[in-house]
């Protein structure tokens, strides 16, 4: 699924931005911080790949390889928490989850953070469930830290993290705690080096990209949640053509969303087992704890509410589904209701990704730099000026067209500009 078309579409222009920083020395990446507000190690990983990468294929191939290698990750997750069938559902889920889908082809960092965020949620499990594998505790402060210079947002996966080892983990073992606050100091340690940048791109964030405080309202949760799940086309346009009908489809795509959640959910509380209600929790707060967090900074400091930051939580997101579902593979058993229900509601959220992925093939999503900048070679004439407003856009051209960077004359963001900090007075 994650390799069909995945250079169909041309480079759009945050993939720009990663067609400019893989080039960057790693003294650049943690100096540049104005271009966007990624960390290095992503581009850190494709700047060593080097001259492989030249292809919109190749580019957005590693991208895909992390998608792809989140999904065992996420099946050792479930099956320590709680048991085979359950790795299994949610492994499923997030092999077919759009939202997850779409980073894992996409030139950006989303699916490399949701790796190492998994890995960081693996081996927090092992070492609170085994007292001797100590070395999970280091390995879960390496993929930790490897999350921190991943996103800037990883701080808030971070905090879910301390959530839950309260939740897995015997907390009244004092020694267990303090060992596990010397490895939070540790992972803040390790994140020193990057401090100062992160101020700096959040300063900068704030100033170029901010629209205000986020006016919040039900609504917003609604959609977040429909994408997280994706059991619902993200463009109901695309679903349109599909199924042939318009009239009353947004109505019923939001009606089948809300059957298909809201069952998997009830299921997920009728399915709570006595002795395990803490690692139930630990699914749920993969979802609830960042969307508190992003809500709460969006509504009372910076507005910073934008689906894709919580990419992660569609890890959490397929627990919950495949712990509402579980009961599913009970069907046999006449006397059990709940495994018809499970099964019809299996049925239902299955159907839903089929019409979700087929949708987000048919869209085209991204802007057409391939085709903008063939245009421009064809259309340039000797003395034209070629005027580039975003660096983006020329990182793009100088993609596509590279024997063409020595013959057309052109002008853009010098680079003195991508030195922090920058004003509008500068501007």
């Amino acid at each position: 699924m994650r390799l069909h078309d995945l250079a169909r579409l041309s480079l759009w222009l945050d993939e720009g931005t990663t067609s400019l920083k893989m080039r960057f020395t790693l003294s650049e990446l943690f100096r540049y911080t104005v271009v966007d507000n990624v960390p290095p190690l992503y581009y850190f990983v494709l700047g060593k790949l080097g001259s492989w990468i030249d292809s919109d294929f190749s580019l957005r191939l590693p991208s895909l390889v992390f998608g792809v290698a989140t999904i065992p990750v996420l099946f050792l997750v479930a099956q320590r928490l709680f048991n085979r069938r359950v790795a299994l559902l949610s492994s499923l889920f997030l092999s077919l989850s759009t939202l997850y889908v779409w980073f894992s082809q996409e030139a950006r960092s989303y699916s490399l953070y949701c790796l190492v965020y998994a890995l960081s949620l693996l081996f927090l499990v092992r070492w609170s469930r085994d007292t001797n594998a100590r070395w999970s505790l280091w390995l879960y402060v390496a993929a930790t830290s490897l999350m921190m210079y991943s996103h800037s947002t990883a701080l808030m996966y971070w905090g879910t993290n301390q959530v839950l080892f309260l939740l897995v983990c015997d907390w009244k073992r004092t020694k267990k705690v303090r060992t596990w606050f010397v490895a939070q100091v540790l992972v803040a340690v390790l994140f020193l080096p990057w401090l100062s940048s992160f101020r700096t791109q959040s300063a900068n964030y704030r100033q170029r990209v901010s629209s205000g405080p986020l006016d919040y309202n039900p609504g917003i949760l609604i959609e977040t949640l429909m994408d997280l799940t994706s059991m619902a086309p993200l463009i109901s346009n695309e679903a349109t053509g599909l199924l042939g009908f318009t009239e009353h489809l947004r109505e019923l795509l939001n009606l089948s969303w809300f059957l298909g959640f809201a069952g998997a959910l009830a299921m997920y509380f009728l399915s709570w087992e006595r002795g395990l209600w803490r690692r139930y929790l630990v699914a749920a707060s993969l979802v609830i704890v960042p969307l508190l967090g992003l809500t709460l900074i969006s509504v009372l400091a910076v507005n910073v509410y934008i689906d894709r930051l919580l990419l992660p939580s569609t890890l959490g997101a397929a627990l919950l589904l495949a712990l509402g579902t579980q009961n599913a593979f009970e069907w046999s058993s006449t006397r059990n209701p709940k495994a018809w229900v499970s099964g019809g509601i299996l049925l239902l959220i299955l159907a839903q990704f089929t019409l979700s992925l087929a949708s987000y093939y048919r869209l085209e999503r991204k802007e057409n730099f391939r085709s903008a900048s063939t245009y421009v070679v064809q259309q340039y004439k000797t003395n034209d000026l070629v005027l580039f407003v975003t660096y983006a856009a020329e990182s793009l051209f100088n993609w596509y067209h590279p024997d063409q960077v020595g013959r057309i004359q052109r002008t853009g963001i010098p680079r003195s500009f991508l030195d922090p900090p920058i004003s509008r007075m500068h501007l």
